[in-house]
């Protein structure tokens, strides 16, 4: 007889985003004591949350964190037995660091109404953008665009992000529409595949220029084009 404790985190939030902390998979095997209290602390020291509530898709509490740094999740079952407990590891960096390429303002900006399909537990698309974030720097590397260490280019060389905006505005919303299609040709896959056109058009059409010597200074010679996959020199 056992319980069998489950944390389901983001990988990555940012400080003062909304972030769903969630237990609702937790559960006790067949001949398991029954689980008639659910507690959730966000990290090491805050206190325990209660989230028990009527079932068990109610094992959750959303949280947002006010400081950086790895927190500790801690989930907390009582049953029939010692309570049990299960840790899990979430990262929480600042705006500074997130360094995301584009905002839920430029989205409202393309798709006025948006923000209607951010995902429950969340109040912004950070995530979203943080993906696309992710997406557009493993295209460079894929391409085979380097810094002149030969290391990979990373976000901290995109000094300025205006230069990746539309590239990243039109990914998001690729990403956003895709996620809420549910068959193929409908009202959002036909979205999905509008703004993945414009995601060819939007990241072939310009050099982008990169601090690819690492000295935080746009100097002339240092950028990529897409389209010729060569990364140009003064």
């Amino acid at each position: 007889m056992a319980i069998f404790p489950v944390l389901e985190l983001e990988a990555i939030v940012q400080v003062a985003d909304r972030t769903r902390l969630s237990g609702v998979k937790t559960y006790a095997s067949k001949d398991g004591p029954d689980i008639d209290k659910v507690e959730i602390e966000p990290y090491s020291g805050a206190g325990f949350i209660e989230v028990t509530g009527l079932k068990s898709s109610d094992w959750f509490t959303d949280y947002q964190y006010d400081s950086d740094g790895d927190k500790t999740v801690t989930i907390k079952i009582n049953g029939d037995t010692t309570p049990v407990l299960f840790t899990q590891d979430i990262l929480v960096i600042s705006e500074a660091d997130d360094m995301l390429f584009a905002s839920d303002s430029d989205l409202v900006a393309e798709e006025n109404d948006i923000l209607k399909f951010v995902q429950k537990g969340r109040n912004t698309f950070k995530d979203v953008h943080r993906e696309a974030q992710t997406q557009i720097l493993q295209f460079i590397d894929d391409k085979g665009f380097v810094n002149t260490d030969g290391t990979k280019i990373s976000k901290e060389q995109v000094l300025d992000k205006s230069e990746v905006r539309e590239w990243a505005k039109d990914l998001a919303l690729e990403l956003i529409f895709n996620a809420q299609s549910n068959q193929v040709g409908d009202i959002f896959d036909q979205k999905s595949k509008d703004y993945h056109s414009k995601v060819l058009h939007s990241r072939q059409k310009n050099v982008f220029r990169l601090d690819l010597n690492k000295d935080d200074i746009l100097e002339p010679g240092e950028g990529i084009k897409i389209t010729t996959s060569y990364i140009t020199r003064a």
